[in-house]
């Protein structure tokens, strides 16, 4: 006997979510918590965060992104650890292509760690995944 579903159950089935809302429920089951430490930063606000003088590191990212994925954390504690003495921002390329174009940013993750001022003095570019280690290791050269 062929049995007809209803569209409302199909929609609520596992199967049929997109990965998207799949990752969502995960994050629900899971526990996982996302932490709002590191600024999102656009076009406009980004030179006025650079210019309170600060070491600063930008995330260069995009939500397609596998590894930009694995770096969200790591940044996100960044962030955290390095509150009031870093500023720790994230820009999404997609949305924002003058800040793209100006640091010549073709790959992601791109991660740059510079002193911040009128023009961002970069101390270190880093492209694809790195550890926490490596970029603490720079952020604390600009610190001291």
């Amino acid at each position: 006997m062929l049995q007809t579903i209803h569209p409302e159950k199909l929609k609520s089935s596992p199967f049929f979510l997109p990965w998207f809302a799949i990752l969502k429920r995960l994050d629900f089951y899971l526990g996982i918590k996302k932490m709002n430490y590191a600024i999102e930063v656009t076009d406009e606000t980004i030179g006025a965060l650079l210019r309170e003088g600060l070491p600063v590191v930008v995330d260069f990212y995009m939500d397609q992104c596998a590894p930009c994925h694995t770096m969200a954390p790591i940044i996100e504690d960044l962030a955290k650890k390095y509150e009031g003495r870093v500023k720790v921002l994230k820009a999404k390329v997609d949305h924002n292509r003058n800040v793209q174009k100006q640091y010549k940013v073709y790959s992601l993750p791109t991660i740059i760690v510079g002193k911040g001022g009128d023009v961002l003095e970069i101390a270190q570019t880093f492209v694809g995944a790195v550890s926490a280690a490596q970029l603490e290791a720079v952020i604390e050269g600009l610190l001291n």
